[in-house]
């Protein structure tokens, strides 16, 4: 029977978005992102910086060759939004190199911390002194930049930690999440440190309450949309971890209790168990109905880039969602 979940799951494993070629001040951003952590690497003690950057490296899946940079294993929407609400907005403001260089340093160091946080308390990564080390120096990045952005506007300090909070608030609780439509407003929840940079730069360019809530807005539909793909490519492991995820809160409450059985019980029972799951999800239409929601989710975040006169970005949006398109079911 592991022969056949591992069979019924290999479909999955191989779906992904679709690329992004990236533009020349695309290139540029990202090159800037990588030095915000090779900046924190280069402030940690002497003798645990060249492990750190291998260990990261390593964690990341990442060759360290001529090309190497940190976040290259990120889909491009994940940071290209800062370079094209800076450039897209109507009206904006110009910022500062300084400006410029907070506005990453937040999002280098926010999108490293979930991830860090993530295998960390899934026990994918080891809570060694060095991995703890490098931690709490993205904090001290983190909030060495915030700072500076909070001098010339004290309220983005203070929207700052209210995502902050919200993060916190999130993790390690799930409470009331009990189907797909909740599912994905915790995850809301969860990225919440994600939105901060994109937000507070769209309150610096002089955006308005309103504005910034269609930024979050945005970023969240795409975001929610990389959890739900990473649930599809994930399934297998999920199933043999009792990892409650998208596919799980498709299923009907008979097939979830054979969805904690697969971890907890013996051989026979198991195989049962996990028998009466993958018919439950072929049943359900599971995976066509996942698929769909993370089309529909890119679909509202292109069209909310667009409104916000981000074309590029919602072209990107856009181009991610064009393999998953051919799955049957999706929309």
């Amino acid at each position: 029977m592991q022969n056949t979940i591992s069979q019924f799951g290999q479909q999955f494993t191989a779906m992904d978005f679709g690329p992004v070629a990236l533009l020349e001040p695309e290139k540029a951003l990202a090159v800037d992102l990588h030095m915000v952590i090779v900046e924190m690497i280069k402030s940690l003690p002497a003798p645990v910086q060249t492990d750190a950057l291998l260990g990261m490296a390593g964690h990341l899946g990442l060759p360290v060759n001529a090309q190497f940079n940190f976040f290259q294993g990120f889909y491009p929407p994940a940071w290209t939004i800062l370079l094209w609400l800076e450039h897209s907005l109507p009206g904006a403001r110009a910022l500062s190199p300084a400006e410029k260089n907070n506005f990453a340093t937040v999002h280098a160091t926010a999108m490293l911390l979930h991830l860090l946080d993530d295998h960390l308390n899934d026990n994918d990564l080891p809570a060694t002194h060095l991995n703890l080390l490098i931690r709490s120096q993205l904090w001290v990045f983190m909030n060495r930049a915030l700072d500076d952005i909070g001098h010339a506007d004290a309220s983005a300090r203070l929207i700052a930690q209210r995502f902050i909070d919200e993060y916190y608030a999130s993790i390690g609780h799930n409470d009331g999440v009990d189907s797909l439509e909740t599912y994905g407003a915790h995850f809301t929840q969860q990225m919440a440190m994600g939105f901060i940079a994109p937000v507070l730069m769209s309150r610096r360019l002089g955006g308005s309450d309103l504005l910034m809530a269609d930024v979050k807005s945005c970023y969240g539909a795409f975001g929610r949309a990389w959890r739900l793909l990473d649930d599809l490519k994930d399934m297998v492991d999920d199933m043999a971890t009792d990892t409650k995820s998208a596919v799980y809160f498709c299923l009907p409450q008979t097939a979830r209790r054979f969805w904690h059985a697969i971890r907890r019980t013996s051989c026979r029972e198991k195989d049962e168990a996990i028998r009466c799951v993958i018919e439950s999800i072929q049943d359900q239409n599971a995976i066509e109905r996942i698929v769909s929601m993370i089309c529909r989710e890119l679909h509202m975040a292109a069209t909310m880039a667009e409104s916000l006169a981000m074309g590029r970005y919602a072209d990107e949006l856009r181009g991610l969602a064009v393999p998953l398109q051919a799955q049957p079911g999706s929309e």
